[in-house]
């Protein structure tokens, strides 16, 4: 099956449908040189079939403040760039074996999407060399390049594009790489006909398992997501998190893989050739104590080229510490007393969340510094333990 649907790619793009086949057959030839595991092609029509999507969710509130809602700008390509007249969607595979050691209570963990290289950096650098090789033959192609980036939704152009179908939990899977695939697209002057959109498969159709495995309720039937109870959304979020936030979070410092994780394709899904995204066993399962007494230098070497870094180094030592009070052991306990010392006031604030969890023992370790700060951070410390 994962057979056929490539070469039914391939086929269509032979057609010539108001477009030029040659160069589509150009294009393929250059992504798949470039390490491009999968490509399709949509035209630069509205994606109205969003739009009540989009509303539904904003109504619920279950769009969270990374993406930026206007509806308008979310499924019209035209309003992105004027000149738009086809999108070409890529996916490159992230998803590669770990060879690591039993997990042991000194570390917490890091999703799959920041293993590696930052996707943003490496998609971007895929997507602009391919054009780069095109425009040299086509000069007159004009395009813009978007990975996270744009108004537009890079899973909706995917979808359209048959690069996969959606899964209950919002992924785009494909039959052969799963849902640990990258996403970019690029908009272009130029008339290059339609993939054909994929239906999904019976093994989804039928299961329900991320569903019933995603600890906060985020996923829901229908193909709802509440995207402000995810736990990955948990991890960037920086406002003040609320206890229940701190022990959904487990032992992530950043992202989850939960749904991901159970999903049936995933397990048989092919492994990835890329090597911007083969992972190190410091970074995916690094020490609690390296993360929390993690210098800039350390930040910039380490966490800074990944995705994992976007939101600095304080969120990934505020996640530590919260680790650090999931994970009860003495050592930890002994971290907790030493961040509670940072001149930083949240960061003191979440050392004192976390030992808390420590008992009677935490409480006394706390009481002394906390008659010590200011009104302000004895209220939302009142508020939010």
């Amino acid at each position: 099956m994962v057979v056929l649907t490539y070469v039914y790619v391939i086929i269509i793009d032979k057609i010539n449908i108001n477009g030029d086949f040659v160069l589509k057959d150009i294009i393929l030839g250059e992504a798949k040189g470039l390490g491009i595991d999968i490509i399709g092609f949509t035209d630069g029509e509205v994606f109205s079939e969003l739009q009540p999507v989009i509303k539904d969710r904003l109504d619920k509130g279950f769009i969270s403040s990374f993406f930026h809602v206007d509806i308008e700008q979310n499924t019209n390509p035209l309003i992105v760039w004027k000149d738009t007249k086809s999108i070409i969607s890529i996916g490159v595979s992230y998803k590669h074996k770990l060879d690591e050691t039993k997990i042991d209570k000194s570390r917490c963990s890091i999703s799959r999407v920041a293993w590696g290289q930052d996707y943003h950096n490496i998609l971007l650098e895929k997507m602009n060399r391919l054009m780069s090789n095109i425009t040299r033959e086509y000069p007159d192609i004009k395009y813009k390049a978007y990975v996270d980036n744009a108004p537009l939704l890079d899973r909706a152009v995917a979808h359209r594009s048959g690069l996969g179908f959606y899964g209950k939990n919002g992924f785009i899977i494909n039959k052969l790489y799963g849902s640990y695939i990258f996403l970019g697209h690029i908009l272009t002057n130029i008339e290059l006909g339609k993939s054909s959109e994929l239906d999904d498969c019976t093994t989804c159709r039928f299961c329900s398992r991320c569903i019933q495995a995603c600890p906060t309720g985020a996923i829901k039937e229908g193909y709802d997501f509440n995207s402000n109870k995810c736990i990955s959304f948990f991890t960037q979020k920086k406002e003040l998190l609320s206890r229940e936030e701190r022990k959904y979070i487990g032992k992530m410092v950043y992202g989850c893989d939960i749904c991901q994780e159970v999903c049936p394709i995933n397990k048989t899904a092919k492994y990835s050739n890329e090597a911007a995204f083969v992972p190190l066993k410091d970074v995916v399962r690094p020490k609690i104590k390296d993360i929390i007494n993690m210098d800039n230098a350390m930040f910039k070497n380490i966490y800074k080229s990944s995705s994992a870094g976007w939101r600095g180094k304080k969120i990934l030592q505020r996640n530590a510490i919260i680790v650090a009070g999931n994970i009860k052991t003495e050592e930890n306990y002994q971290l907790l007393k030493q961040t509670l010392n940072d001149s930083r006031w949240d960061i003191r604030m979440y050392s004192m969340f976390s030992l808390l969890e420590y008992g009677e023992r935490g409480m006394n370790e706390i009481k002394e510094k906390l008659n010590g700060e200011d009104e302000e951070f004895r209220k939302n410390f009142n508020i939010y333990c």
